[in-house]
């Protein structure tokens, strides 16, 4: 997973990204997870769900992979 620095009220920043500083934020009830994230400008944004039933922990790394590239294109 990619670390990220709080900002407040669960907001998450990520100022390394490829694209600068995006912020969001991350989580869901067990069985389910949800990112959310945007650019500091509010010119792109993503939101992405899955199941996570405790054997998907390899999931994180491609969904951010998946985010970043929604976010920072090339």
């Amino acid at each position: 997973m990619i670390p990220a620095a709080p900002a407040g009220a669960s907001v998450w920043r990520r100022p390394r990204s490829p694209c600068g500083t995006i912020v969001g934020h991350g989580g869901g009830p067990p069985g389910y997870r949800t990112i959310s994230f945007h650019t500091l400008d509010g010119s792109r944004q993503v939101t992405l769900d899955w199941t996570d039933w405790g054997t998907d922990a390899d999931a994180d790394p491609v969904a951010f992979a998946l985010m970043i590239a929604a976010l920072c294109p090339s």
